[in-house]
């Protein structure tokens, strides 16, 4: 999941850049990379997976965020819309990976 998350976040950041919009193509590439250095190497840098897990939720919920806001600036209401539930849902999963243990 946070993979396919990470994906799409590359590919508005990339269409972003494509437009010749380098700051917000730039912010959402930047959140993709570091949603995927942690998804990806969590271990090789000695991140509990719990803690791991958490900090990907927030990262790609901030991301969501404003990829919200970049649709609302493209009048792409929908997109806005769904980014808007896909972040809120991730701040929510976040915030639930806290408190319920897993496995």
């Amino acid at each position: 999941m946070h993979l396919i998350t990470t994906g799409a976040l590359v590919y508005k950041g990339y269409d972003q850049i494509s437009k010749h919009l380098y700051f917000p193509g730039g912010i959402i590439l930047g959140i993709a990379a570091i949603a995927m250095v942690i998804t990806l190497f969590w271990r090789q840098f000695k991140i509990p997976p719990r803690i791991a897990r958490q900090t990907s939720y927030y990262v790609e919920a901030f991301g969501l965020f404003f990829t919200a806001y970049v649709f609302y600036l493209e009048d792409n209401i929908t997109y806005c819309q769904y980014c808007l539930i896909a972040g809120f849902v991730y701040c929510i999963i976040g915030f639930l990976s806290t408190r319920i243990k897993f496995g």
